[in-house]
Formats: C-alpha cells, structure tokens, sequence
C-alpha cells in the first residue's frame, strides 16, 4: 500500500468515484478479501509476505525453496505477458510448509522457445509465528475459511467469536485500570449482552469501545449480530426461517463484523501496513 492508500483504508470519510458513488476504501478491501481474493483468510492470518518469478527450465513442474517454513499460506500465481505470448499458463500452485509447488501449462511454443522464459509470478502469505497473532484474527481467519469451505453457520458464529475477543481484549484492560476485579468483569460479559455493552450510553460510561454510533449499527445487530445465539445453542441459523444461512448471508455478516472489527480499534488492520514482502532470490529447483 502508498501511503496514500493507507491513509484511505483508515479514513472514516467516504471517498466519491467520478459517477458519485460513496464508498470507503475499508469496504472494498473487505470485499475484496471475501469474494475476489485468491489470499483470502491467509491474509487474515499473515505475518510473511513473499513474492517471486519462476522461469522455464524445460519441466512444467517446478518447486521454489522459500525462505521460511510457513503455516495457513496461500499462493496466488499468474503468467506473465512472455508466456501468455508463447501460449502457456499457470495450471496450478499449492505452499507446504517451505516449499512452492507450481505446475505451468505448457504448449509446443513454449517446449520450443520457452526455456529460460520468465513463466510466473506469485504472492504468497503466511504465519511464521502463528501463536503471536492476536486471537481475533485466528477467530476471523477461522472464520473465512469456514466460508470458503461452504460451511456457511460455523463462519457466522467464528465470526461473532472474532468481534467478541477483540472487544474483551480491549475492554478488559481498561475495567481493571478502573480498579474492577476479572471476577466482575466476567460477571459483566456474562450477564450483560454484548449488545448492550456495545451502545453509547453504557460504553461512553464506563469509557469503554463503542459501536452503537457506528452507520452500520442497525444492519451490524440485525445481520451479524442477531443469529449468534441460535447458532450457539441449537445450531439455527433462525433467518428468514432458515435453518442454515446461504452464502450470501454469511457473507454478509462477516462483512459486517470485519467493519464492527475496524470501528472498534482503528488501528486493527495496521499490521496489515508493515507487512512488507520478501523477494525470492535464486532459481527454482525441480520439483
């Protein structure tokens, strides 16, 4: 990201596009990471970033050493323009543990005049230090790929987990400042729904985060929020008189709870603006 984008990404003020749409650079990365990402809960999970470029050695399978021994990675790979010339694509691309396995499709063209030909670019992120990721983002990074597996309910109420750590993480710390024993903040989580611990009067109160004055609040309680417990105890979804919620319900409640996550602390999502990417040296050996 420019320094620009990031100041975007953070901005509570929407942007306008030349057609007048309002939207704000947060929404589209959300999106963006539910629906158009290769990475997708990798991301959430990252705190390695690599990139490179494989050339033809003459074997459409190659394996490239990585610097690192990864866990949860993802790989995005491509073509580039000199091999999409000679006809050729990426078939497929997997990481295990400190390897990348990419598989080129290949044509006469490339067997011919492909050998030594820049073939594929790829990103890859992953954990090297999985126990050091706040628990949010494994709940979150549980909770993507529950929705990328199809298993709509279990990204719900992962997704709910996220938003609820995160909140006590924050909220906890700053009730023992106030003097208050974990007995009793136990005794408030448990006794108050989270709901109501999350509107403006009581969290302004007790100076503690606030989503009740959030835009998205009403759709946030209705969408995300509200299913929770009936995933929770008898495993409905109890939407719509649905007993499992649709791809599109799930993703639009982990939608909003990534929102609720960036309206609670602002600065969730900064790890994501240091995570700087490592260039793979070297030639690739053969698989």
């Amino acid at each position: 990201m420019s320094e620009l984008d990031k100041t975007r990404f953070t901005a509570k003020h929407p942007l306008e596009c030349s057609n007048g749409h309002r939207y704000t650079r947060s929404d589209g990365f959300f999106n963006w990471l539910l629906t158009g990402s290769q990475l997708g809960s990798a991301l959430i999970l990252a705190d390695t970033a690599i990139e490179g470029r494989v050339k033809y050695d003459g074997d459409s399978e190659l394996g490239v050493r990585l610097p690192y021994s990864l866990r949860g990675a993802e790989i995005s790979a491509w073509p580039t323009s000199e091999w999409k010339d000679l006809g050729g694509d990426v078939d497929y691309a997997v990481v295990w543990k400190g390897w990348a396995f990419i598989t080129l499709k290949e044509t006469r063209l490339t067997r011919v005049a492909g050998r030594g030909v820049p073939a594929t670019d790829f990103q890859i992120v992953g954990s090297r230090r999985a126990g050091r990721i706040p628990g949010w983002r494994q709940a979150m990074g549980e909770a993507i790929i529950a929705f990328e597996e199809g298993r709509t309910n279990v990204s719900i109420l992962l997704a709910n987990i996220a938003v609820e750590t995160l909140y006590s993480s924050i909220a906890d710390r700053r009730l023992r400042r106030r003097g208050m024993t974990d007995s009793l903040i136990a005794d408030l989580h448990g006794k108050l729904p989270f709901e109501w611990r999350l509107r403006e009067r009581f969290a302004r109160a007790f100076k503690l985060p606030c989503l009740g004055d959030a835009p998205f609040w009403a759709d946030w309680v209705k969408k995300a929020r509200s299913p929770r417990n009936p995933l929770a105890h008898s495993w409905r979804f109890e939407r719509g008189g649905k007993a499992i919620a649709t791809e599109q319900d799930a993703q639009e409640a982990i939608w909003l709870h990534l929102k609720a996550v960036l309206h609670l602390n602002p600065k969730a999502f900064d790890w994501l603006m240091s995570l700087e990417t490592k260039a793979v040296r070297g030639t690739p050996r053969t698989a």
